[in-house]
């Protein structure tokens, strides 16, 4: 069977299609929010107001590039946790993620920046309670069991 399309043929096909989604915005993709929080299910569930005299979930960053310093937006943005502390080895990054607590207006955390291996002393010396790791995939593994191995949550 042969089929009749070049590369020409490809590309214009493929701008087309392209161009219909956007035009068509979410509704080409069908519902891209599989959760929804007014569904019967979720109103059931208990709505308990944060005790303010209640501890803060103490999350600590490995990898705070792009990836993680998305994932940074969301935990500061929550009344119920703090972000003592940061590892990456990158300069750049730590300087970006320092920016980011001032714009929130928050305390900069301690920042373990001294190379690839730096995670293992802030999981050694902080009082942690988790970990989000938004480093490079090859590392998640290594970092990922070096945190649980201390009873952090991942």
């Amino acid at each position: 069977m042969k089929h009749n399309l070049n590369r020409r043929k490809f590309i214009r096909t493929s701008i087309l299609g392209g161009l219909g989604v956007t035009a068509l915005g979410t509704k080409a993709l069908g519902n891209i929010n599989p959760i929804d929080l007014d569904e019967p299910i979720f109103q059931a569930l208990p709505k308990q107001p944060l005790d303010e005299n209640s501890p803060k979930l103490r999350i600590g960053f490995i990898g705070v590039g792009l990836r993680g310093r998305s994932n940074l937006g969301l935990i500061l943005r929550r009344s119920d946790c703090i972000v003592p502390c940061i590892a990456d080895p990158e300069p750049k990054a730590i300087a970006s993620t320092m920016r980011t607590f001032e714009r929130f207006e928050l305390e900069k955390p301690t920042a373990y920046q001294n190379g690839d291996h730096d995670y293992l002393n802030m999981l050694e010396k902080e009082k942690l309670d988790a970990v989000i790791i938004s480093s490079p995939w090859s590392w998640h593994s290594r970092q990922s069991v070096a945190a649980m191995k201390r009873g952090l949550y991942v």
